[in-house]
């Protein structure tokens, strides 16, 4: 990692296949819950302001950028500046394998009743939810995540060439509107890291 991976390409492979959170791997998600669990409880320790103590707040809106930008390589096989998750219960983009539902095991694994918000993102294709039936699928995978204590959920139904093409041709596609972590903006006036980010984000179908 001090070397950014020079000279160490075929270690980083390995550790890039290395099972990541969001595909319900049980040992996988319970560091990642215990992380969690331990930075609720040393912010519950540290005194508020106006009276009290601090409660953790796991919500990113768009420090993923310039947190990545400021982040040494990480040992998941990650490089010095890569782009952090956009989410702080989203998977890094493109590691969640295991379709919508593992995403969500995933993520109530994390004790999320000791924050005051805990940003789930998603993306899913359009095809993914043309009929009522599709739509009342997510509803209920919606109501399953909410009822076993998940906080907060949003997601995009784009597919990621169309998502390229506007990158391409911004002009014919400015009011192309996709959500950021924790609000939305028009694609074409964010920046190219952000952009491709939203683009790298696994396409999920219900």
């Amino acid at each position: 990692m001090d070397a950014n991976w020079v000279g160490y390409e075929d270690l980083r492979k390995k550790c890039l296949k290395l099972p990541k959170y969001g595909n319900d791997i049980k040992e996988v998600d319970s560091v990642v819950g215990n992380l969690y669990e331990h930075w609720a409880r040393i912010a519950s320790t540290m005194p508020a302001a106006f009276g009290g103590t601090q409660k953790a707040a796991a919500i990113s809106v768009t420090s993923h950028q310039p947190g990545g930008a400021i982040t040494a390589a990480t040992p998941d096989g990650g490089c010095e500046g890569d782009i952090l998750a956009n989410g702080c219960a989203s998977p890094a983009s493109g590691t969640d394998m295991k379709g919508p539902l593992a995403v969500f095991k995933s993520a109530l694994n994390i004790p999320q009743d000791g924050f005051a918000a805990m940003l789930l993102n998603m993306k899913f294709h359009p095809s993914a939810l043309k009929s009522e039936e599709d739509k009342k699928k997510l509803a209920s995978a919606m109501k399953t995540y909410f009822f076993n204590s998940g906080k907060h959920f949003q997601f995009n139904v784009v597919d990621s060439e169309t998502l390229r093409e506007a990158q391409k041709n911004p002009d014919k596609h400015r009011n192309l509107m996709v959500r950021v972590p924790g609000f939305s903006a028009y694609f074409v006036q964010l920046i190219k890291e952000i952009q491709n980010e939203v683009i790298d984000r696994t396409v999920h179908t219900v």
